[in-house]
């Protein structure tokens, strides 16, 4: 069954007008909003395709990049008919950028033909003469996904009064002496006026803005889920260091070249506990493999544990980055 999945995906990726038939509106509506925050981000737009499946998400990527071995990248480029490796890095080395040790972001370009390859027919063509996992789509992440669906942008939902948090707040100095380092959607610019959230951390130079003191002012999309999550590890580790970082800043999503960098430089912060809240399904259930060679790179720190989200999936398919064995993976049985 899973090889019939497989290639259900693969057979459904959809032309930029066309995908909003393959699923389901209110579906349609949640891509349209993360497909529409990439195009427009400040930092030149990147656009976002989509790959279907059971009228849902099967998996989403930018279109036009491959994240690749790179000890398999100047045959890759010979594949694709795209220049060799040392022209491409001379005359043109925007197109081949470092995400981590062993991993590129390659941008395909022309082929002598005068055609540009997309990720879709470029990967089928790799697998076929290097095997699957060479290269891979630069996927996009966004907070918890679930199956079919991206991560609701009113997440995380109004808790109402009267209604007692599971498991309960731990009194004392539980969590004293360890950092937790959180990539999510940032921190609310006044959550250290609450006492279970002072002393956290917004982890970026520009935290998120206060909200209005009266309490009219909605929560945008996304922003209030990084606060949320910070605010439920208080809650468990009152004495916990915490920082937050705003690395799903685009529609409460970026991309694993994006977000790898992020997490190799906060290497350096002398952080215990990576938590990580973030989900996506891959092409061919394939695992990300700059997000693996960061767990390589993890190893050399000895007693730091990666905690990660298993998604909203309810599914059998492995949900990444938290399908890695080298993880801890959370889940839930139950909605409650």
């Amino acid at each position: 069954w899973q090889s019939q999945i497989l290639r259900l995906v693969e057979g459904t990726v959809t032309e930029p007008d066309s995908w909003r038939n393959d699923v389901e509106p209110w579906v349609a509506d949640e891509v349209e909003y993360v497909i529409g925050a990439f195009r427009d981000s400040p930092d030149g737009g990147t656009e976002i395709r989509l790959a279907t499946a059971d009228r849902g998400v099967g998996f989403m990527y930018a279109e036009g990049q491959l994240l690749v071995r790179e000890e398999y990248l100047g045959r890759l480029l010979e594949i694709l008919q795209q220049p060799a490796e040392a022209d491409l890095r001379r005359d043109e080395p925007d197109r081949v950028q470092r995400v981590i040790a062993d991993v590129v972001l390659l941008t395909l370009g022309q082929t002598p033909g005068g055609e540009r390859p997309t990720v879709i027919s470029a990967l089928s063509e790799v697998d076929r003469q290097l095997g699957a996992g060479i290269a891979t789509p630069n996927h996009v992440i966004t907070v918890a996904e679930g199956e079919g669906n991206i991560c609701p942008a009113t997440e995380p939902q109004e808790a109402y009064d009267g209604i007692e948090p599971y498991p309960s707040v731990c009194p004392g100095n539980g969590g004293a002496g360890v950092r937790i380092y959180m990539a999510d959607t940032g921190l609310l610019a006044d959550a250290a006026s609450h006492s279970w959230l002072a002393g956290a951390l917004a982890g970026d130079l520009d935290p998120l803005p206060p909200l209005a003191p009266d309490g009219t002012q909605p929560i945008p999309p996304y922003t209030g889920h990084g606060t949320f999550v910070a605010g439920v590890a208080r809650c468990m580790a009152p004495a916990a260091d915490v920082i937050v970082t705003n690395a799903f800043a685009i529609a409460g999503s970026t991309l694993e070249s994006d977000l790898v960098p992020r997490l190799v430089a906060a290497l350096g912060l002398g952080v215990d506990i990576f938590h990580l809240t973030i989900a996506t399904l891959t092409r061919n259930d394939l695992p990300l493999i700059a997000f693996d060679a960061w767990l390589k790179l993890l190893r050399q720190y000895k007693g730091v544990v990666c905690v990660v989200a298993a998604g909203n999936n309810g599914s059998r398919r492995p949900t990444w980055p938290a399908a890695f064995s080298e993880v801890v993976s959370v889940g839930a049985l139950a909605d409650d």
